[in-house]
């Protein structure tokens, strides 16, 4: 794995850091928690040492902690960051950010599986249309995907000219047909 050698780099070996990172992760410095969590999990520590310095980091709002956490954790942290989550993409894709509403579209999916009521009145799809709408290439070509066989070409097309290298190479091929 490519990003592990990145984390070492990141993480470092010198254990005059890892007091220092302690010291400030008990004052609730949650990128120290994280950092210290990052190094023990590089170190090949087991899970009962660098999990509750995820899971400290993110309940002190550190996102990479959290989304991380998830990852290697196979679900959700809290409730409350997947709240505070989900708050933050339904506001930045309200503002207009196309990319962020792609990213919201994906979590609504994930978090609906372990905290349904926090997606209530949230529609994938719809948000989906929207990143589209506002510009961005991955989110036109998932909605290709979805799209009948007599408008997937012109969908391929507008999102290969948004920048879908995907999108461009399906455009070439004959249409898919929905499963």
């Amino acid at each position: 794995m490519w990003w592990l050698g990145l984390m070492q780099v990141w993480a470092g070996p010198n254990q005059r850091d890892d007091a220092a990172l302690k010291a400030a992760c008990a004052t609730d410095d949650a990128a120290a928690c994280f950092r210290l969590g990052v190094r023990r999990l590089v170190a090949d520590r087991p899970t009962s040492e660098w999990r509750p310095l995820y899971l400290r980091a993110c309940e002190l709002e550190h996102d990479a902690a959290c989304q991380d956490a998830w990852v290697r954790l196979g679900g959700p942290p809290d409730r409350a960051w997947c709240e505070r989550k989900l708050r933050s993409l339904a506001q930045a894709c309200q503002g207009g950010s196309g990319r962020t509403c792609g990213e919201l579209s994906g979590w609504i999916v994930l978090v609906r599986r372990h905290y349904p009521a926090l997606t209530q009145g949230m529609d994938e799809r719809q948000t989906q249309q929207r990143a589209c709408a506002l510009g961005d290439a991955l989110s036109c070509y998932a909605e290709c995907l979805l799209t009948d066989a007599a408008a997937q070409l012109t969908c391929l097309e507008h999102a290969c000219r948004l920048g879908s290298s995907d999108a461009c190479t399906d455009a070439k091929r004959p249409p898919r047909k929905r499963r």
